[in-house]
């Protein structure tokens, strides 16, 4: 499908990161339905915020870098949201491979609104102390929405 926003959760690669780690760390079991912690970081409630602070403090910043490997930076830019988004704590390395993630963006290159993104997130990262801060993503379903209302 690719991406439908240039936010960091904007496309199909950030959601298969979220997922790895939603099932590499734990967090949500298929038989816990109700207490399932989704994707989508700025809409979870205080539970799936509190399970997933728990599980990204327990693992190392070098175990959780090779659990998103395969999407490189954008891997560590959606560890860096998601940390942020429950209030995890964030390495002095963490940060700077964070950063260093936000500037090597390729895309952010060429475009100024996933450039805009990326200096956000560097910022953030950069300003962040260990609080669960909100960071809103566009879904999937809000650009449908989008393009609904959009006139023809």
């Amino acid at each position: 499908m690719g991406w439908w926003s240039t936010g960091i959760m904007g496309g199909d690669t950030p959601w298969d990161v979220a997922g790895t780690l939603e099932v590499e760390l734990g967090v949500a079991k298929e038989d816990d339905y109700e207490n399932h912690c989704g994707h989508v970081p700025d809409q979870w409630n205080d539970i799936e915020r509190e399970n997933w602070r728990k599980a990204f403090n327990k693992v190392s910043w070098a175990k959780l870098k090779k659990l998103v490997s395969f999407a490189d930076e954008v891997g560590i830019q959606v560890l860096g949201l998601m940390i942020m988004s429950c209030g995890a704590k964030i390495t002095k390395q963490a940060e700077k491979d964070i950063v260093r993630a936000c500037k090597m963006d390729e895309w952010a290159m060429d475009d100024w609104e996933r450039r805009e993104e990326m200096r956000r997130l560097k910022d953030m990262v950069i300003e962040y102390n260990n609080t669960p801060t909100t960071i809103p993503q566009k879904t999937l379903m809000d650009r449908f929405a989008e393009v609904l209302d959009e006139p023809v």
